[in-house]
């Protein structure tokens, strides 16, 4: 769901792109370390195992790992804060 968010964002949409397949961190990883894959969108906590071996591998062939932070002041649309009640009604 991020990954579509962040495209809608930047005015892209998943059919601007030749492919797209949904892979695991640890596959993504692989295949963009193997040259299958250009990039990826990845959400989750650090450090991830997946993560640090690609910079690691990556690092061995003299390549870099660039992560991509999302802004929170950024156009991505959120779920508005009252959203979901503070606490349930009763009743």
């Amino acid at each position: 769901m991020e990954a579509l968010l962040v495209l809608q964002a930047a005015g892209l949409s998943p059919k601007d792109f030749a492919k797209q397949e949904r892979l695991g961190a640890q596959e993504s990883a692989n295949a963009l370390s193997e040259g299958n894959l250009d990039a990826f969108f990845w959400s989750g906590g650090l450090p991830t195992g997946a993560i640090t071996e690609l910079s690691a591998a990556l690092a061995r062939k003299g390549q870099r790992l660039y992560l991509v932070p999302i802004d929170p002041k950024s156009t991505v649309p959120r779920p508005s804060r009252n959203a979901f009640p503070a606490s349930p009604e009763p009743g």
